[in-house]
């Protein structure tokens, strides 16, 4: 029992700095100091202050007054904290963050406000969200090889995986579909279906499905990571043979 606690005693004291980092962005946040704001922002979601305003305000997370982060976790510089939030009005918000470790400072990688009981974990969103994501993803792709560059589809992925992947190398991955004769575009029209979803243990969306054409069907698999405030693609593809 002893050494229970004191695993985590340290545990707490490991991810202290997570938590003073959220204490203080939403103090921030509070007094609308966006400079301030910014600071605790990792540099692949700074550009998107605006959007993360626009999300505290929209689900009542811009008047904090208390925490309690009851879950926290990290591996080398990666970290996330789980717990809740009450607000001026004496609301409850069920809350997750991650962060990133840099130059031995935690930076917030993404807020999402959690609607299960179970907050330790990345929150998969609905079935019609993840169709959306999926067609926005597909219609990006498709519009990107009829104009034989991948210039639009890298421009909307995921800040983590644009850092991995310049626009060459998409082009070279997928010039398959500028010399592919068919024209896919067609799915713009059509709605795909889900037949599995999972969130790994890193916190990665994985999506598997098809788009039911009536002349051709098209299998995808797409990855997304939780970045911000909302999934961002960090996977991609497809075929017209279905996967074993």
């Amino acid at each position: 029992i002893g050494g229970i606690a004191l695993m985590i005693a340290a545990i707490f004291l490991m991810t202290a700095g997570m938590a003073d980092v959220a204490d203080d962005f939403f103090e921030s946040a509070k007094a609308k100091d966006q400079n301030k704001m910014q600071i605790h922002l990792h540099q692949h979601i700074i550009n998107d202050l605006s959007e993360i305003i626009q999300y505290l305000d929209d689900n009542g997370m811009n008047q904090v007054t208390d925490s309690s982060w009851s879950s926290r976790a990290f591996v080398n510089n990666n970290g996330n904290i789980s717990g809740e939030l009450t607000t001026e009005n004496n609301e409850t918000i069920k809350t997750r963050m991650t962060f990133l470790k840099v130059d031995g400072d935690w930076k917030i990688y993404s807020i999402q406000k959690q609607d299960s009981n179970d907050v330790s974990g990345a929150q998969a969103p609905t079935i019609s969200v993840q169709k959306t994501i999926v067609h926005n993803a597909m219609k990006t792709f498709m519009a990107s090889g009829s104009e034989k560059s991948m210039k639009l589809f890298h421009a909307n992925i995921s800040n983590l995986w644009k850092s991995q992947i310049t626009v060459e190398e998409l082009d070279k991955a997928f010039e398959s579909i500028y010399q592919a004769k068919s024209d896919l575009r067609f799915l713009d029209n059509v709605t795909p279906e889900i037949e599995n979803y999972s969130i790994t243990k890193d916190g990665i969306l994985e999506l598997s499905g098809f788009f039911p054409a009536n002349n051709v069907t098209i299998y995808f698999s797409q990855k997304y990571i939780y970045e911000g405030t909302q999934w961002k693609l960090f996977g991609f593809n497809y075929s017209s043979k279905k996967p074993k």
